[in-house]
């Protein structure tokens, strides 16, 4: 009964804890695909798009109307290559990224499942009734009050919880 009260006590960290290192991991997967997502091609046809529209903007006299011109279709025929670029590329790099991705939403399941499993019917963590004034009874989720004034939170509103703030952190941590 004593190495089950200890459990008890750290369980909410520990639950807080692996939910982060998740949603962690999860962001960071979401930021090197966006960082991956432009490789050296693309910024160099990008580079060269942009200087010949510069180009094609500054002659803007009538002698120079045929020269603008046609500055502004190799302009458009280089946007065409960096759209193929860009369609070669992600077609490479997509595929990896979304099994990376979906492994990971799949063991996200199955742990949030398997924690939902461990600790149902049992208090995940107790907080103060004045600390949950409005919101106390919703947290318990039926589970028993102690005497001392606590309220007894169970799995299912602490997996919510700590989805919705360690997302938040981690969102804050790794966009820096």
């Amino acid at each position: 009964m004593d190495d089950w009260k200890h459990v008890q006590a750290t369980a909410a960290p520990f639950i807080f804890a692996v939910i982060f290192i998740l949603n962690v991991v999860s962001n960071r997967f979401f930021h090197m695909k966006k960082k991956v997502a432009t490789n050296l091609e693309e910024v160099q046809a990008m580079q060269e798009i942009k200087h010949l529209l510069k180009e094609a903007n500054s002659l803007s006299t009538p002698s120079t109307f045929a020269q603008a011109t046609l500055l502004r279709r190799a302009a458009a025929a280089k946007e065409k290559e960096l759209l193929e670029i860009r369609q070669k590329f992600s077609k490479d790099t997509c595929l990896s990224y979304n099994l990376q991705t979906m492994a990971l939403s799949v063991l996200k399941v199955c742990i949030y499942l398997g924690f939902a499993w461990w600790f149902w019917g049992v208090p995940v963590a107790g907080i103060s009734i004045d600390l949950l004034q409005p919101f106390g009874n919703a947290l318990s989720w039926r589970l028993a009050s102690n005497e001392n004034r606590l309220v007894m939170i169970g799995i299912i509103p602490w997996l919510l919880l700590t989805t919705r703030v360690s997302a938040f952190v981690s969102h804050k941590l790794i966009s820096k």
